[in-house]
């Protein structure tokens, strides 16, 4: 097509509708394939993160095959301990939970007296709504009574639910089991992919695309690597905050919020509402309240300003706009696991973006480079 055809009102038109149908065929795709696209994706940014290691131990002679299995059981072992941490935490939280109640109740009637008080709502439709949600008081009286019949179709209920319950858990570990097996297949035949890779182009364009395949498993390494230093960090020093502040199952507390922070700007916030709940679900103050606050601000100002300059820097090298673009995109695709794979698939994105002319503007609009023409 001529470049005044391309130009001309109806190129223009023919082009957009083009570059809309294809977007809109790309992102319905991608939602159909979670299930088959998600674990893939996942295991193919966690494989890139093992890479150098893989490489230093087969520089020493090791074979690639025991190299592929290190890296396999540094990974299960480090999840593994994840789920312990969470688990061992949720127990406490499970085993508390009386005691959680007792001290939540008293709260949750002044708010449904502040509601009638201050709102349009009547008692009635407050204790409709709280019995849609299987707070009512209905329930609880059915329970005292112990009816036969509601007591039968109460256990068919908890029945379904723990059938739900298991099938959910089947699922998890069943996606997690074939993302490992993803991840090893990755480390171990990672030349081959490369290859592949290679022998899509020329060979007068292969060192390009060598050097932009080694550009962006940099980047995703160190942003990968930098996040899970400042993971780290988050939870010490959230931990340490929580726990001055006198909030309950601080520990697991500290995970999350510091899991939630790979979610930029949002993850931050749920995290300190979390944070507020506990403190509020252990009986706390306003004092409590208060230092939960100051625990985040300070927290979020020193990871903002000090640590991910030092430990980030500024290899990233995306637009904060197009980081936010990505997280709400990667949510709407994939849910809490494109949110969290958004930034390093959008990383390698702006990498090929700026070192292949043809994507050129698109790699200036991505980047965070100061400069501007």
């Amino acid at each position: 097509m001529q470049p005044h055809k391309i130009f001309s009102h109806t190129g223009i038109l023919i082009n957009f509708t083009l570059l809309v149908t294809g977007l809109f065929f790309l992102f319905y795709g991608l939602v159909a394939a979670k299930e088959f696209l998600a674990p893939l994706v996942l295991a193919f940014i966690l494989a890139i993160l093992t890479f150098p290691l893989a490489n230093k131990l087969e520089s020493k002679g090791m074979k690639r095959i025991w190299t592929s299995i290190i890296n396999i059981l540094i990974l299960l072992i480090l999840a593994g301990l994840f789920f312990l941490v969470i688990s061992w935490q949720m127990k406490t939280i499970v085993d508390d939970w009386e005691d959680i109640k007792e001290t939540i109740l008293p709260k949750i009637e002044k708010v449904e007296a502040f509601i009638l008080q201050h709102t349009p709502m009547e008692e009635g439709e407050l204790d409709e709504y709280k019995s849609d949600m299987g707070v009512g008081e209905e329930e609880d009286e059915a329970e005292e009574e112990g009816e036969e019949e509601e007591g039968n179709e109460d256990n068919g209920e908890k029945g379904e639910q723990a059938m739900a319950v298991i099938g959910e858990a089947a699922g998890f570990l069943t996606d997690l089991l074939i993302t490992f097996v993803y991840i090893f297949f990755f480390i171990h035949f990672r030349n081959r992919f490369k290859q592949f890779i290679l022998k899509l182009f020329d060979k007068e364009k292969q060192a390009e695309v060598r050097e932009i395949i080694s550009k962006s498993a940099n980047v995703v390494q160190h942003y990968l690597i930098g996040r899970l230093l400042l993971m780290i960090v988050l939870v010490v020093l959230y931990g340490v905050g929580l726990w001055i502040s006198g909030v309950e199952n601080f520990i697991v507390v500290s995970i999350i919020a510091s899991i939630l922070s790979l979610i930029p700007f949002i993850g931050n916030f749920f995290g300190y509402i979390l944070a507020m709940a506990m403190g509020v679900f252990s009986g706390g103050d306003m004092t409590t309240l208060i230092g939960v606050t100051i625990t985040f601000l300070f927290v979020q100002f020193l990871d903002s300003y000090i640590l991910q300059p030092i430990v980030l820097g500024g290899k990233l090298n995306v637009h904060p706009f197009f980081i936010i673009v990505s997280v709400i995109l990667g949510n709407a695709i994939w849910g809490i696991v494109g949110m969290i794979l958004a930034i390093p698939i959008f990383a390698i994105i702006t990498v090929v973006s700026r070192n292949v002319p043809a994507f050129g503007a698109f790699g200036y609009l991505f980047s965070s480079d100061e400069k501007e023409e």
